[in-house]
């Protein structure tokens, strides 16, 4: 699912150490999704047009963690472009 455009830019190895490095550990105790969760639209660098998910990971302790997720389509697919964990949007995050 992961976006070729941003692959391409990041390279296979950049691309794979941010997942291992913040994705799946931030996710490593995740639960359950939080009640909120936020849509905005949005666009990328290359004008595809998309969606910007805002929402809360819950730990096994309960702890809410925030993070926005960006889905587009390019070239008539649905790609994720990008994760931002611990990562706040204020005003979106409620």
């Amino acid at each position: 699912m992961l976006s070729p455009a941003i692959v391409a830019r990041a390279g296979k190895d950049g691309s794979q150490k941010v997942l291992s490095g913040q994705a799946i550990r931030f996710f490593a105790d995740h639960k359950d999704l939080g009640r909120s969760v936020t849509t905005t639209n949005t666009t990328d660098a290359g004008g595809n047009l998309g969606f910007a998910y805002s929402m809360y990971s819950v730990s096994e302790t309960g702890e809410q963690n925030p993070f926005v997720i960006y889905i587009f389509e390019e070239y008539g697919r649905r790609v994720r472009a990008n994760i931002l964990v611990n990562h706040f949007v204020k005003g979106r995050h409620q």
